[in-house]
């Protein structure tokens, strides 16, 4: 490892801890090199005056000088480590270890070299003799065996005991200054004394040198956040200090006088043995709190981490719910990682592999490019990306999907992984295709409308034209009121379909069954859709059971079905065109078809026959094309009678046939059919005297002339205030009252009057346009007995004048009532 690199397990705080102690390495190679020099300078431009004058300076030898500058330049070419600098360190460690063992050589053997003459001139009555110390030279020797250690795992394993064993030769010549030992106290290998600089840069030069290796033992111990770390930091101070301040004691009572030689060592012991016990225990009381504050710091840690499960099981669920699937790529490799959801997303399971080509190769061509342009442009603008892309499944089937995500940084600021995450949208999408078909639909609806409700304003308005024409004749007139009546029936009708089909979509239209025939329904159907049928002179053929058949139904509304599917079959039939209406009977079954051989239905059309305002290309280019809700209209009230509606077509111009299925329908065949309810009796009808309030000045006076042919005493009114006015004055016994009106709607005026008429004497029809199940509920709550929706069918009109008291039925006409005398 590389003296600049750090190990890769180290937390923060030692990270920290190693890097401060890294950067005293080449603060102590500077100090000592420049030591080191400044001696060597003296030597060579100094004398013996300068000498003497100057001692300290001097104490620190030629030869010794020179190698602490190798030393020193060693160090520093290791802490440096290019390999500029780590040759020039080498060669300054061998260059040293030469040096300590010349002059080793020199005291061992009884020969002068002259290494302390080499370059400078030793003056005979110098102070200090000029060769250096043998200490210094083993000093130096081990410490450039430390730097030319080969390897960084050897250098690693010894270089930090060579060291700290050589740290022991500068220390105890700090001692020696710091008790004032006598330079005459020599050992074996020479006096103690050396240069008071020459100790301070060799200590600084170890420290170096242990710092310098930040994998070794000792230095990841002192840099630890263990409990060994701990101690070892704690301790160390106080194994360098004690001893020296204890020895520093000693040595001064000595010399003062109070205290022996023997009595100062045996105190010296045993202060060190009782200091040192002392530390051992305030050490140990200090790393059991710790060791308390790391275990709450620890349990604290551990509840942080089951915060974090529980917010990444919460953003798991989360993801699971929007489906959200993740992935990551790294650029370099491009090695991919995809979450489960990401792999159900492109239509693979969990567990199967997906790489980031695979992904890519499952995007359309079209989406591709545009896909790759957005990552792109992340990677070179380090900006987040959003772009939707439709996908193959391996089952074949489209999806879409939308991907978003970021472009990551390494260290250089340079790209290095790309995250993001898919959603799939497919649902959306389709349902915003849906939305767009049903807005073309409702335009298409809208224009045909506005075409089908032209087609009898027109001639309505021809024919008023000719009643009008002074030259017209009374057969005219008479044609052209029939023009009115024919025109105002249709567009009757047409309100009527969508009100039925409005209240089936909510659930609002409740069925009336009864025992029929079923001939009779079907000849009600036929009647109703008779006059299309004879204006383009088509040819009905109907195939009915021998015997009657009976059937439990709501006559009114299979008589709509039926009369639906005759008109339709009729407008999508040429003219002279056949069309086919069957029953037969399957068990309690029942089963109608209505078959024609008009323009058919292209295959692609059949499943959205029966959508609402729906139909083919081909018939919306026809004249009488009709709005597109009769289909919808029968499904609605087949599935209200719990059967179903299909339709089959061989293709277009070769007709079509519709099919109904009523379960349960069938009650019996053969027999005589039930007798209908008859209607009431219209002879006799009393004269009334009649009020109509409407602020349609012409609605209101057609319907009294209307009244008045009918031998009744109407009078009128435009607005609420009138209306109220006129009933006080007129005493009426019926009452027609638009609900829109001025001044008081016609819910306030029903109010106003049944407060006079808590009897309930005076008869309330409400006369509006307005015909939901809410506005008949609240008219039913403002006091009205009748409700009616414009335009009026006057036969429903004269029979709830003739039979006052008759309730309405919850569709707008009197129970007991034909389906021809429907209001709408």
């Amino acid at each position: 490892m590389a003296p600049h690199e750090l190990p890769s397990d180290l937390t923060a705080l030692e990270a920290r801890r190693l890097r401060a102690l890294q950067r005293l390495v080449p603060a102590a190679a500077l100090v000592s090199a420049l030591v080191a020099l400044t001696t060597l300078a003296a030597w060579v431009v100094g004398d013996a005056l300068t000498q003497l004058r100057l001692p300290y300076v001097y104490i620190l030898k030629f030869p010794s000088a020179a190698m602490l500058l190798l030393l020193a330049v060693a160090l520093f070419g290791h802490w440096r480590n290019t390999a500029g600098w780590r040759t020039a360190s080498l060669a300054c460690a061998v260059l040293a270890a030469a040096l300590a063992l010349l002059t080793l050589a020199e005291y061992l053997l009884p020969v002068d070299l002259g290494l302390d003459r080499f370059l400078v001139h030793d003056y005979a009555d110098m102070r200090f003799p000029g060769r250096t110390a043998p200490l210094a030279a083993v000093y130096t020797l081990m410490m450039s065996v430390a730097f030319l250690l080969p390897g960084s795992r050897r250098q690693t394993r010894f270089m930090p005991w060579l060291v700290f064993l050589a740290s022991g030769i500068p220390l105890m010549s700090l001692g020696g200054y710091a008790y004032h030992a006598p330079p005459t106290e020599a050992t074996s290998l020479g006096p103690p004394l050396v240069a008071l600089q020459a100790a301070a840069c060799r200590i600084l030069l170890c420290a170096g040198a242990l710092f310098l290796r930040p994998d070794s033992e000792l230095v990841r111990l002192l840099v630890s956040e263990s409990l060994a770390g701990s101690m070892a930091r704690r301790l160390l101070p106080l194994a360098l200090g004690l001893p020296i301040l204890l020895g520093a004691l000693v040595v001064t009572g000595q010399r003062s006088g109070w205290l022996s030689g023997s009595l100062g060592f045996a105190l010296l012991v045993s202060s060190c043995a009782l200091l040192f016990a002392t530390a051992v225990w305030l050490t140990t009381f200090l790393l059991l709190k710790e060791e308390r504050t790391r275990a709450t710091a620890e349990e604290r840690r551990l509840q942080a981490e089951a915060l974090v499960r529980a917010g990444q099981q919460r953003l798991q669920i989360a993801l699971s719910t929007a489906r959200l699937g993740t992935w990551e790529l790294d650029i370099l490799t491009g090695e991919l990682e995809a979450s489960a959801q990401c792999k159900t997303n492109f239509g693979l399971p969990a567990e199967a592999p997906l790489a980031y080509a695979g992904m890519l190769r499952s995007v359309l061509p079209a989406d591709r490019a545009t896909l790759l342009a957005a990552i792109d442009r992340s990677v070179a603008q380090r900006t987040d990306y959003h772009t939707e892309c439709r996908i193959h499944w391996p089952d074949g089937s489209i999806h879409w999907l939308v991907v978003s995500g970021r472009t990551l940084l390494d260290e250089a600021q340079r790209p290095h992984r790309i995250v993001g995450v898919t959603l799939d949208v497919t649902e959306r999408k389709q349902a915003e295709e849906n939305l767009r078909q049903a807005d073309q639909q409702k335009d298409v609806f809208l224009a045909t409308l506005a075409h089908e409700l032209r087609n009898p304003l027109a001639p309505i308005r021809q024919a008023a034209q000719i009643a009008r024409s002074a030259g017209a004749t009374q057969a005219q007139r008479n044609w052209g009121l029939d023009v009115i009546d024919r025109q105002a029936a249709n567009m009757a009708l047409l309100l009527n379909d969508l009100l039925d089909v409005s209240r089936i979509t909510r659930g609002q239209l409740a069925l009336r069954k009864e025992s029929v025939d079923l001939a009779t329904i079907i000849d009600t159907a036929i009647e109703t859709a008779r006059p299309l049928i004879h204006t383009k002179h088509h040819h009905v053929h109907v195939d009915l059971p021998a015997a009657p058949l009976h059937v439990t139904v709501d006559p009114l509304r299979i008589a709509q079905v039926l009369a639906n599917l005759l008109t339709n079959a009729a407008k999508y039939s040429d003219a002279n065109g056949q069309i086919w209406v069957s029953a037969r009977a399957e068990g309690d079954t029942l089963h109608l078809s209505v078959r024609d051989a008009g323009i058919g239905i292209e295959p692609d059309m059949l499943p959205r026959v029966f959508t609402m305002f729906s139909q083919a290309q081909a018939a919306l280019e026809r004249a009488d094309g009709g709005l597109g809700i009769g289909l919808a209209l029968v499904k609605g009230l087949v599935e209200l009678h719990g059967g179903t509606v299909s339709v089959d077509s061989p293709g277009a111009r070769r007709g079509s046939t519709f099919t109904v299925r009523l379960p349960g329908a069938v009650v019996r065949a053969g027999g005589a059919a039930p007798e209908m309810a008859a209607g009431p009796a219209r002879g006799g009808q009393p004269r009334l005297r009649v009020l109509i309030a409407d602020d349609n000045k012409d609605a209101a006076e057609s319907l009294k002339v209307l009244l008045e042919l009918e031998g009744h005493e109407v009078r009128s009114a435009h607005d609420g205030m009138q209306a109220l006015e006129a009933a006080a004055a007129f005493r009426p016994d019926v009452i027609f009252l638009d609900i829109g009106m001025p001044g008081l709607t016609g819910y306030e005026v029903a109010e106003r009057l049944r407060a006079l008429d808590p009897a309930r004497t005076l008869r309330l029809i409400a006369l509006t346009g307005w015909g939901q199940p809410e506005d008949r509920a609240r008219s039913a709550a403002a006091g009205f007995d009748h409700h009616l929706t414009k335009p009026i069918d006057f036969q429903v009109l004269a029979e709830l004048l003739a039979h006052p008291a008759r309730r309405a039925a919850p569709d707008g006409h009197p129970h007991g009532t034909s389906a021809a005398a429907k209001s709408s």
